[in-house]
């Protein structure tokens, strides 16, 4: 007991190996709950709903990373790729003016995901954050060009 008049029931009483899978970031797991009318019921109830939402917002997050992974990741290729077949053998000065032209646009599209990387942050620490207008035709031109680069 904890003093004249207080007791923690067995069931109530924190189950530790579950609340360290919290702790380490398993928001996945629930805690089990039979009584949902008690406080320590409604609790529950509530801490798994808290649960349920980190789980979400943290697979939105691994998602999101993975996905600005992916975008950071083609500009590179197409970086490396050409800076490499430039070096491989020699080029007329157009080729190689060429060359340099699409890494530099390739530079200016990673340029940009790290701006709007560096913008979505600043917006999660509560700076507004300004809507940007976009042209989706010169979006879709540039992916056609870059998709043309490595073939269908």
């Amino acid at each position: 007991g904890l003093g004249p008049g207080w007791s923690v029931a067995p069931a109530a009483r924190p189950d530790c190996g579950r609340r360290r899978g919290h702790c380490a970031g398993d928001f996945g797991r629930q805690i089990d709950v039979e009584d949902t009318e008690s406080e320590l019921g409604r609790l529950a109830v509530v801490l798994n709903d808290t649960f349920g939402r980190m789980n979400a917002a943290r697979e939105r997050v691994t998602q999101f990373t993975a996905d600005a992974s992916h975008e950071l990741r083609t500009p590179l290729t197409v970086i490396l790729s050409d800076s490499q077949g430039a070096l491989r053998q020699e080029r007329t000065p157009a080729e190689y003016r060429a060359t340099l032209e699409a890494i530099q646009l390739s530079a200016l599209r990673m340029k940009a995901i790290s701006d709007a990387l560096l913008e979505l942050a600043q917006g999660d620490v509560g700076r507004p954050v300004a809507p940007d207008d976009c042209d989706l035709a010169d979006l879709a031109d540039e992916a056609v060009a870059l998709r043309g680069r490595f073939g269908p």
